[in-house]
Order: C-alpha cells, then sequence, then structure tokens
C-alpha cells in the first residue's frame, strides 16, 4: 500500500494538477501567525486550530510557520521531508480530494501537551464519502505525535501520524460498497 500511495503522490506531482497553486505560493498560504517564536502553549493552540477550524487532515490548510523547514511527516503509507515538499503535494492532491471526497469530517477528541517530552499529541478521526459509482466511506481514527524543538523557537521538525487500521484496511474501505461496510 505504501508504494501504491507513493507512486500516486508520484504521479500527481508529475501532472501537477495544482501547479499553478503551487507557484503562485497559494497552496498552503500561511495562516496569520507572525510570531517570532511560539510558546508550547501557543503551538498546541496553532495545532488545535488547524483541526477544528481548518479541517486541515482533509484540506491539508495547516499552519506551515509553526513547522520547521526540514520537517519530517510520516504517515502509514508516506513519509517525506521538508514544508516546501509539503506544499507541493498538498497543491497538486487538492484538486482530486475535493472533486472525490464529499462531506469530509474531522473530530478532534484529544489534544495534549507533553512539554517534558518536547512534543504534543493529538488523538482524532476523520471520515468521509468518496464519490465513486459505489458511494463507499472513509473513516480512520488516529494519532499525531507533533515534535518540537525548543532551539529552532518550538517550531514542528516531526510529524508521525498513526492509525487505529492499517493502510490497506483503510484502502479496503475504499474498495468496499458502503452496504457491505459497517453501520457508522
Amino acid at each position: 500500500v505504501k508504494a501504491l500511495v507513493q507512486g500516486l503522490t508520484d504521479l500527481t506531482n508529475a501532472i501537477g494538477l495544482g501547479k499553478a497553486t503551487y507557484a503562485d505560493g497559494a497552496a498552503n498560504e500561511d495562516i496569520d501567525h507572525n510570531y517570532s517564536q511560539l510558546t508550547p502553549t501557543g503551538l498546541r493552540d496553532v495545532i488545535e486550530a488547524d483541526f477544528r477550524e481548518r479541517n486541515y487532515l482533509w484540506t491539508g490548510r495547516l499552519t506551515t510557520f509553526a513547522y520547521g523547514r526540514d520537517c519530517v511527516f510520516t504517515d502509514p503509507t508516506l513519509t517525506f521531508t521538508g514544508v516546501d515538499t509539503f506544499k507541493r503535494n498538498l497543491a497538486n492532491l487538492s484538486p482530486a480530494i475535493d472533486a472525490l471526497v464529499e462531506n469530509p469530517t474531522t473530530r478532534l477528541f484529544k489534544i495534549e501537551l507533553k512539554e517534558e517530552q518536547d512534543q504534543i499529541i493529538a488523538e482524532w478521526e476523520m471520515e468521509g464519502r468518496i464519490r465513486l459509482p459505489w458511494r463507499p466511506r472513509i473513516k480512520l481514527q488516529g494519532e499525531t505525535r507533533y515534535t518540537f524543538s525548543p532551539s529552532l523557537r518550538n517550531k514542528i521538525v516531526r510529524y508521525d501520524e498513526s492509525w487505529g487500521i492499517t493502510a490497506g484496511e483503510a484502502l479496503k474501505q475504499i474498495l468496499t460498497p458502503v452496504t457491505a461496510q459497517q453501520s457508522w
């Protein structure tokens, strides 16, 4: 599944569906946080706003200012380095997500600052119906660990996302008609 997702991401980047948006710098315009340094509590608040106000798990609209330039982003299907790579991936994937996902929702269950570990941990759920003839839904519960660096003005240096199901099970949701899926 990782190879499939990496291949699809590479293909959308090669096609460049959102190339103009990325080139214009509007792919993920930084939400106005012009802080010289975020406190750990302020960083937690920024991440919470990305969930609650920007639905970033679906839209990709996160506050890039809060991330170090070389932040490592990892989820069960993909790993890449750099905020610029994040912005490029977003610009190219957003048109497909906008066209294929209906009613994308994110629920933030918990967000906790663990200052002694330089981490913020968020527990969440994302759900959406896919616009395919068999009307599948995808529903994931997960956790994201944001590791920040006090020496980099509390910017996030690692983004580690894990899911309550395997990447294969998530793919199976997309391939399964909604009538055959569990009742949600």
